[in-house]
């Protein structure tokens, strides 16, 4: 009991702390940061990313060991120093949440809490992602102002057509960079306003995709029956629970991956090379780094990791695409409800059967449908 008493005061902790407004307003500090000086910070923040991406492929392929694990930990630690460095608050706080999370998960056990370790062990990698991010919000608005095209989103080809579209000129957002707080982009996916876009809506349609294509002879209604994990609970009590659940944890990864990917490389990249080249690098380098992952996991069938790799960078593209549109309001919300709709559907399928982890949850699905989520 008092192990699970700690874990509830660390997540508690976690929430209130993430979801606090810690924006960085400081538009008129004096002094103004060069290009070097501005980019050095989160781009040594990102390769810190990229690393630990590589090292949960490498040490994921051999037994635990204490090497690994400690090489990992220090790997996202570093991620979390540019953002010090730049908001000693907004970093120290990023990287103190990580740390509790880490903690969080060694502590994480037994029937009801094992199913959701997996989600909290992912954690502080999420939270490094956005302190990329905030290093690199925190410099540019430290930065000569000249150093930027405003507007440069303005050049997407695919953005112009379908602006021209008459339904669709109302739901035409301002292409200027604008900084953001983990709280801004959270009530961003919220927004009644994202969700009536129409090149959000179709994401909704695929809510119910998972249904028509898989059996629902798991699901809780033929098995009069829900399980949280291993943990058997009334339907009516273990339904909204996870849909509760789910959507805090696919907000919290829409935020920090947008962040990371949409809010400084595809925004960095298009600053500097323009939209197109911008998305030939996001929409090979996001599919990239997964491939280690991905051959792991498929045990090196070549052909599905090919396969998985076209996905995502569909995917990516439609997501460069919103972020062109709107910014990173749009492609977070658009982000968060990729994950949600799959992560929901996917445990109504196998709500009515014991699931030890998320991986075994999504397992039981179409191999194909685990490839429409961005995360991991």
């Amino acid at each position: 009991m008092k192990k699970l008493v700690l874990i509830f005061c660390l997540l508690v902790f976690s929430f209130l702390s993430l979801f606090a407004d810690t924006g960085a307003n400081i538009a008129d500090s004096e002094g103004k940061l060069n290009y070097f000086e501005l980019i050095v910070g989160p781009s040594l923040s990102a390769l810190c990313i990229g690393l630990s991406i590589l090292e949960d492929a490498y040490f994921g392929s051999k037994p635990p060991s204490i090497e690994g694990y400690y090489i990992d930990r220090l790997t996202i630690a570093g991620a979390h120093i540019p953002a010090i460095l730049s908001s000693p608050l907004e970093g120290g706080l990023l990287l103190s949440l990580s740390a509790s999370q880490w903690i969080t998960a060694e502590l994480t056990s037994g029937e009801f809490t094992a199913f959701f370790k997996d989600f909290i062990w992912s954690h502080p990698s999420h939270l490094a992602m956005f302190s990329t991010y905030t290093a690199y919000r925190v410099n540019r608005l430290k930065a000569d102002p000249e150093l930027y095209s405003k507007n440069w989103r303005d050049e997407s080809i695919l953005n112009n057509w379908i602006s021209r579209i008459d339904f669709l000129k109302d739901f035409q957002r301002s292409t200027q960079w604008q900084d953001y707080s983990f709280l801004d982009l959270s009530l961003a996916t919220l927004n009644p306003e994202n969700f009536l876009d129409p090149m959000i809506l179709p994401i909704f349609i695929g809510f119910f995709i998972p249904f028509f294509q898989n059996s629902h002879d798991y699901a809780f209604w033929n098995q009069n029956r829900a399980f949280v994990g291993t943990l058997k609970l009334d339907p009516l009590i273990a339904t909204p629970l996870m849909g509760i659940f789910f959507l805090f944890e696919s907000i919290i990864i829409a935020v920090t991956e947008e962040a990371h990917f949409r809010g400084f490389i595809y925004e960095e990249m298009g600053s500097n090379f323009g939209s197109g080249m911008a998305k030939i690098f996001d929409s090979i380098y996001f599919p990239s780094i997964h491939i280690p992952t991905d051959l792991l996991l498929s045990q090196y069938d070549l052909k599905q990791s090919a396969l998985h790799f076209l996905q995502r960078s569909a995917l990516t593209l439609y997501l460069d695409f919103l972020y062109d549109r709107g910014g990173l309001p749009l492609s977070t919300t658009a982000h968060m409800l990729i994950d949600f709709t799959l992560f929901f559907s996917s445990w109504l399928l196998i709500s009515g059967i014991p699931h030890a982890d998320i991986s075994s949850m999504l397992k039981k699905m179409l191999p194909l449908s685990l490839e429409y989520r961005i995360p991991l």
